[in-house]
């Protein structure tokens, strides 16, 4: 590798085949036309390429279209600054801070000056004097100094006039969420209207031990409450249907959550087949909606559909 000829201002990566596989002319075209990468040249064999940082492709894109292992040359990349010698390196992405010091303590120990890594948000700076402590400190000291300043800088925000205003805003629409959800749930019992409530105890019985399924079933409930608070005050369905469920949505559900409070009340509560229905509709990409409205089947949008 110390016998390439590259340019001191730009990064180089290594992309390496299996040892069985060679580079032909044909990726060293998409490379180059589609990718807007410099191929500088074979790199010792036939299953390494040497390239510049694409301008227009994510490394990783690369790494799947031709399933080749990515790795940055690392100490190429450097400046001298008043003759003092900065080397810069890029860790890949999933790399730990403790791994890449690791490494960049291998590349300089025989190099003088520093090499540095910016490392979400803050440099790791290395010389070869320096330890895996050492190095580690300086970098969460720097993370550190930037926590305090980002949150002195909150600080001076929220004491101004548009931060609160904004505060404001979002104080007034937590009332009045408040007001109506309090106002639909007075209209209504502590149950839902059920047309199956053995169905209901059925599933719920099953959940016993699992708070992710007792959530969904929590959820639903309030969720119907708060939908025929709704109608009794006037509103059709498919109008507070979306509104409701996030109304009802007091622990953070997730997607799945969702599509199962879905699927539970369209087995057991009275208005389950038209919220079902509108769900569906709502929730479809293309047609699978309409298709799954005439099958019976309950759409969710974390998965694909549930039959009933």
């Amino acid at each position: 590798m110390e016998k390439l000829k590259l340019d001191e201002n730009s990064f180089y990566y290594l992309l390496e085949l299996p040892k069985n596989q060679k580079w032909d002319q044909k990726a060293v075209n998409y490379l180059a036309h589609e990718c807007g990468c410099e191929v500088q040249q074979f790199a010792l064999t036939p299953y390494r390429l040497l390239i510049t940082k694409p301008l227009d492709k994510e490394l990783w894109s690369l790494q799947y279209k031709f399933k080749c292992a990515i790795a940055s040359t690392d100490y190429w990349v450097r400046w001298d600054t008043d003759g003092f010698r900065v080397w810069f390196f890029e860790g890949m992405v999933g790399v730990c801070v403790e791994d890449a010091i690791s490494r960049m303590l291998k590349l300089i120990k025989d190099k003088p000056g520093m090499i540095v890594c910016d490392f979400n948000g803050q440099n790791i700076e290395v010389t070869k004097d320096d330890t895996l402590e050492s190095a580690y400190t300086g970098w969460n000291n720097r993370m550190e100094e930037a926590h305090e300043a980002y949150r002195k800088k909150q600080e001076a925000y929220q004491q101004t006039d548009e931060y609160k205003e904004i505060v404001r805003k979002r104080d007034l629409k937590r009332a009045q969420e408040i007001e109506k959800k309090n106002k639909w749930l007075s209209l209504v019992g502590p149950e839902p209207t059920y047309i199956n409530k053995d169905e209901w105890d059925s599933l719920l019985a099953k959940q016993s031990g699992d708070g992710y399924g007792i959530a969904c079933f929590t959820y639903a409930k309030l969720w119907a409450r708060l939908m025929e608070g709704a109608m009794k005050d006037g509103h059709k369905l498919v109008d507070i249907a979306d509104e409701t469920s996030h109304l009802a949505d007091e622990e953070g559900i997730t997607g799945f959550m969702y599509g199962t409070a879905v699927y539970i009340l369209a087995q057991t509560w009275i208005h389950g087949d038209s919220l079902r229905r509108w769900h569906n509709k709502e929730t479809q990409i293309g047609d699978e909606g309409e298709a799954a409205n005439e099958s019976g089947a309950t759409l969710n949008p974390a998965l694909l559909t549930i039959s009933a």
